[in-house]
């Protein structure tokens, strides 16, 4: 495979003739993922040594609602028994977990796992820990994380259903300061779900949120789960009529979802390109490769020619 790159690469190079090496390299550096998909992360509701969290995709939101094209793998990672799995994103192809403590706890009630990669997190090989300066009250949980526009959002829910004050939204100006505890701002949402279901997650996704919501255990009637929309984050806020739309999947009894993504523009990771984007790639370079070896060429008339002077 490098060989085919470093082959592509010099063709490119022979096409354009003076084209730098930098300008070549972000040329070949396009998306392999598309952004749209959709990924949630299950998590047993019992502790387990291995395989205590599944990763399943969608091609699309589509994808999702209709419960077509799914794929799924087992991840290797444990939070130990005292902490749960409570929201996942991939930002700028680095995939972050949050966890939090099954109990209220004033010290090392939250914590957040990253890796370099979608592939790392499955496999179970290099992660990175770190601590979060947070304390969340005692009568709500966190529902749902993204990392929006290098910004970070938790929704908070209540632990008992409630008409006013259900939900509240609290966001940071960076990894950094949430990481810290700097910079919280918050607001409530006037937003109210169902005894019956309780939330899953939470995203934004080209500047609109996405509320993914669950059957709560034990209750018999109804979809499994739910994906609600609203335009902006200013009107899930205000308390604006969402789209509400039902899932057509299915989730184990013993498993329990612990974060729900959709990838955005930015988290796209950067992989092999697609044959048409090569053709497309190739076809710039000579068109750029021969425009420069022209304007190479191309030389000022003579004096005499200019006057319109015979040189015999």
């Amino acid at each position: 495979m490098n060989g085919k790159f470093a082959s592509i690469a010099g063709l490119a190079s022979r096409l354009c003739g003076v084209l730098p090496a930098s300008l070549i390299a972000l040329a070949l550096a396009t998306p392999a993922s598309a952004a749209g998909e959709v990924h949630v992360l299950y998590e047993t509701r019992q502790d387990a040594n291995q395989f205590e969290f599944n990763l399943h995709s969608w091609g699309s939101i589509d994808d999702l609602r209709n419960g077509v094209n799914e794929t799924a793998s087992g991840v290797r990672l444990n939070v130990g028994p005292t902490y749960q799995g409570v929201g996942l994103d991939i930002y700028q192809g680095k995939p972050y977990v949050l966890y939090e403590s099954r109990n209220d706890l004033n010290d090392l009630e939250v914590g957040l796992a990253s890796w370099d990669s979608v592939d790392d997190l499955i496999n179970g090989v290099g992660l990175v820990n770190h601590s979060v300066n947070l304390n969340v009250p005692p009568f709500y949980q966190i529902a749902g994380f993204d990392i929006y526009q290098d910004q970070v959002y938790l929704l908070y829910e209540s632990r008992a259903d409630v008409n006013i004050a259900e939900f509240s939204l609290h966001s940071w100006g960076s990894i950094e300061d949430f990481l810290a505890g700097t910079g919280e701002t918050s607001s409530s949402v006037a937003q109210n779900i169902s005894s019956s279901y309780q939330v899953a997650g939470f995203d934004i996704y080209q500047g609109r949120p996405y509320l993914f919501y669950e059957a709560r255990p034990g209750q018999p009637f109804g979809s499994e789960f739910g994906l609600a929309t609203w335009d902006s984050v200013d009107d899930f806020a205000n308390g604006v009529l969402g789209s509400n739309s039902s899932v057509s999947a299915t989730i184990p009894l013993f498993f329990r979802v612990a974060g729900f993504d959709i990838l955005d523009d930015l988290a796209v990771n950067s992989g092999v390109p697609e044959p048409a984007a090569w053709a497309m790639m190739l076809a710039g370079f000579g068109v750029v490769g021969a425009a420069m070896r022209r304007r190479r060429s191309w030389k000022l008339p003579s004096r005499a020619a200019a006057c319109g002077k015979s040189t015999a």
